[in-house]
């Protein structure tokens, strides 16, 4: 199987994307950590640092997805990901122009 370069127009796209479901999946698992880490290092109560920490969680996931949704299109520079209806087994492409993930623009 080969692997396809990725365009460079697409390299930001690519990064902020990672970015966004690395804090998605890796949220829960972390907060869990520096809870514990927290409670035995700190002597802190678990309630009060499981809830700022899921608050920074969530407002550092929405900040990254807002980033990922917002990324404009290379071809038309239009929000990429505005306007498309998320179902599976359809190629994901700019509601605007049809540029196609990761098409040379």
């Amino acid at each position: 199987m080969r692997i396809r370069a990725i365009p460079p127009s697409w390299q930001s796209y690519r990064s902020r994307d990672r970015l966004a479901v690395g804090l998605l999946v890796g949220g829960l698992p972390g907060a869990v950590v520096l809870v514990i880490a927290a409670k035995v290092v700190f002597r802190l109560s678990n309630d009060f640092v499981f809830i700022a920490v899921m608050l920074l969680w969530c407002i550092a996931w929405g900040w990254a997805a807002f980033r990922v949704a917002r990324w404009p299109c290379p071809r038309c520079g239009v929000a990429w990901l505005s306007n498309q209806d998320a179902r599976l087994g359809t190629p994901r492409r700019c509601a605007s122009c049809g540029l196609a993930l990761y098409e040379q623009p």
